[in-house]
């Protein structure tokens, strides 16, 4: 039976600036630097703010990954890259095309054991990149170094000798007979939807460490390219099998400790419990779905006389020595004026640290320490 193997002409001559080595753990991919600009170069600024969840969801994507690999088996995990014929550059467009897919192939050929990302070029152009359970064994007996010879020979666009790199890396074993076979039937679908470029399913080569960070990152590089009607997109598809962990979550750290005890100290006020506030699910109820958004300023600037570390303390402008625990804070006013007016002062700290650019931020307004590096933290402190 003669072997087949992965076209590269045809999704190379779409998109050239896809095709890519094969998934590393050092792999640098989400801050934007290319040899030319140097390692002190800055990195690229989003088109618009990147929200939280953002963060959120990339840890999610790693968390899913390493469980599948413990759960599944890395051998059984394939790096699916999907490109477009043409470039695609509506995020809309991207998805409807993806999520035809999705419900016509991959979940009647996979099931539901995958996992997408979503990510723009630097060009503007959509593609995704998928981590796939095939069900078997599909590292065993593949050639690597061959495989990257193919992906540099393709960049050369020396198709032909590609091609054959190809064959011969993915052997002659069971394993080898199966790519061949997925290889040929994902070229066949591309002549049914006309819209698909490149189409390369290859076997993990590293740790399942190293393929949730390069997975993952893809959200990062995402971030550095997005636009303004990327807003609302969805950057992750996963399937019932590949879910275990989900972004309502919060992450453990100082600052974020810090802000809930600011939370709780806000509900725990007398009008805001007159107002129908007991617990966390009451305040959407009573101050709307982005009271989160509309209440950030007061609530951080919530006074707090305890903070268990001086990462704490020192995250809500209390100047204490590094490695300190069990802080109190006393706070006396001489009348309600100075109370309104240690009030006042406070908030439009929160605020100057939170609405102006960080070039901008005078060095003694402490809350900016949640939003810069720890050594500038320790600097404007």
């Amino acid at each position: 039976m003669k072997p087949e193997v992965v076209d590269l002409e045809r999704a190379d001559a779409a998109a050239p600036a896809a095709a890519s080595a094969l998934p590393r753990l050092r792999s640098n991919i989400s801050i934007g630097i290319t040899a030319e600009d140097g390692p002190d170069a800055p990195c690229k600024e989003p088109a618009i703010p990147v929200s939280k969840s953002a963060y959120k969801t990339e840890h999610c994507v790693k968390e899913n990954i390493r469980i599948a690999a413990e759960t599944y088996g890395l051998e059984t995990l394939a790096f699916f890259t999907l490109t477009f014929a043409k470039p695609t550059f509506s995020a809309k467009c991207a998805q409807q095309r993806m999520n035809s897919l999705l419900t016509n192939i991959i979940r009647k050929r996979y099931g539901n054991r995958y996992l997408g990302v979503l990510e723009r070029h630097e060009s503007g152009a959509i593609h995704f990149h998928f981590v796939i359970h095939v069900g078997r064994d599909i590292r065993s007996g593949f050639n690597w170094t061959l495989a990257q010879l193919a992906c540099d020979a393709a960049k050369r666009r020396e198709f032909h000798k590609a091609r054959q790199l190809w064959r011969a890396a993915a052997g002659d074993s069971e394993s080898g007979e199966f790519l061949r076979k997925e290889w040929s039937f994902w070229r066949e679908a591309r002549n049914r939807y006309r819209w698909l470029g490149r189409c390369q399913l290859v076997p993990i080569r590293s740790t399942a460490e190293a393929v949730a960070r390069y997975t993952g990152g893809y959200i990062a590089k995402h971030m550095q390219h997005r636009r303004k009607e990327d807003k609302g997109v969805r950057l992750v598809r996963t399937g019932k099998g590949m879910r275990w962990v989900n972004s309502h979550i919060a992450f453990v750290s100082p600052k974020a400790r810090l802000f809930r005890r600011k939370l709780a100290a806000f509900a725990a006020q007398p009008h805001i419990q007159a107002s129908g506030v007991r617990e966390y699910a009451d305040m959407k109820r009573v101050f709307g779905q982005k009271w989160g958004y509309h209440l950030l300023i007061p609530i951080l600037s919530m006074p707090l006389d305890y903070y268990a570390t001086s990462e704490e303390a020192r995250a809500d402008g209390v100047d204490v020595p590094a490695g300190s625990v069990d802080i109190r804070i006393e706070r006396n006013y001489d009348n309600e004026e100075s109370r309104r007016f240690d009030a006042t002062e406070r908030r439009m700290r929160v605020a100057r640290s939170l609405f102006v650019p960080r070039k901008e931020q005078e060095p003694d307004i402490p809350w900016g320490a949640h939003y810069v590096g720890e050594r500038e933290a320790e600097a404007a402190l």
